[in-house]
């Protein structure tokens, strides 16, 4: 994108502090997995980790902040995904019971890793994976007992997909900013 997603303004705040607003309706205890040196991240006021593990992608994140945690249960919310609503993660939690990890699928199979709930369950796969070299979150959630949100379950709560659209490119910014102004 060129400069640090996290800090882009919509409706007035950094999209950070909009993850960590979405976030503090279910968790006292929120943190930021990122680069602490960042003077923006310290500005929030909550503690800022840095990956424990080197950077390999989404799971680089998830595996930090397992590993960082004394909760068993773990909510999981990108900064680049501001359409979720406080609905979608009450979706995930009503159905995280006897589950290590809770994401939505899609009816064509996609998972979305980085809006979802993990237990600690998941850490020693995630771990053995991360050594392993294999780095995609769908091929460890095979071996766990994961509780799937379907686009069913969206519509149900008159929601749609689109909620999971991430901000990577200028172009998916300024499409924010123009489906909020109209």
């Amino acid at each position: 994108m060129g400069r640090d997603k996290a800090f882009l303004l919509f409706q007035g705040k950094p999209l950070i502090q909009q993850a960590v607003t979405l976030a503090s309706h279910f968790a006292k205890d929120i943190r930021i997995v990122g680069t602490p040196e960042k003077s923006e991240l310290g500005k929030l006021g909550i503690q800022v980790i840095s990956d424990l593990v080197s950077p390999n992608g989404p799971i680089s994140g998830i595996v930090t902040a397992l590993r960082s945690t004394s909760n068993f249960l773990n909510l999981i919310v990108a900064c680049d995904m501001p359409r979720i609503p406080v609905s979608f993660i009450e979706l995930l939690f009503e159905n995280a019971d006897g589950a290590d990890a809770v994401l939505f699928k899609s009816n064509s199979g996609q998972v979305e890793p980085l809006c979802a709930l993990y237990t600690t369950n998941c850490l020693p796969l995630f771990n053995l994976n991360f050594r392993l070299e294999k780095y995609g979150i769908p091929d460890s959630l095979k071996e766990l007992c994961v509780n799937h949100i379907s686009e069913e379950d969206l519509w149900s709560r008159g929601l749609q997909a689109d909620i999971f659209r991430s901000i990577n490119t200028p172009k998916d910014f300024a499409e924010l900013l123009n489906e909020s102004s109209g």
